[in-house]
């Protein structure tokens, strides 16, 4: 069929007209299939769902707990850093003072800051990584914005035909009832 139709002569009227007939009933066999299809698959389609919601009701509460869990982590990994960032500032300020302080610097026993708290442990490991909130929509740079295509050819499916820079034009397709 793709190679017939590769072929099809297409250069005046009647050749279009002819052209409808073929597409029509190529699009009569695709309806055909699709029919075929559906009969077929649809009760896999509709036991699949049905699976699939089971075992996403099992999953939510294990789910649920996870991200309570995590979220209590978080929070104490966090604050456990903050109050052991604060203990070493204070120690490394002790250690400026005494060492500024000592007529001998060299035998100025230093003391040494906490270590971070434990990043892994088991199966779990805290990490870092960098995300954003906005905070003020209008100063964020152009390059990290993106056009919105559902609303852009919403407003041009009402009416609208200018929108600054942006180009509205039609573009010629074949629909086939």
């Amino acid at each position: 069929m793709v190679s017939r139709a590769e072929k099809f002569p297409l250069g005046n009227e009647e050749q279009y007209k002819k052209a409808s007939v073929v597409v029509k009933w190529l699009m009569d066999i695709i309806r055909a299939v699709k029919g075929e299809e559906k009969y077929h698959c649809e009760p896999f389609k509709e036991g699949l769902a049905r699976l699939t919601d089971r075992f996403r009701e099992m999953r939510a509460p294990v789910e649920k707990a996870v991200d309570i869990m995590k979220e209590k982590m978080t929070t104490w990994w966090a604050a456990e850093e903050e109050k052991k960032e604060k203990e070493a500032a204070k120690i490394e300020a002790d250690n400026r003072k005494r060492l500024e302080k000592a007529k001998e610097p060299a035998r100025v026993k230093i003391k040494e800051t906490p270590d971070a708290p434990v990043k892994s442990v088991g199966a779990t490991t805290a990490v870092k990584h960098w995300t954003y909130k906005v905070v003020d929509e209008a100063k964020v740079p152009r390059a990290y914005l993106q056009l919105n295509k559902g609303t852009i050819m919403g407003a041009i499916r009402q009416g609208k035909r200018e929108i600054a820079g942006l180009e509205i034009y039609q573009e010629i397709g074949i629909t086939t009832r």
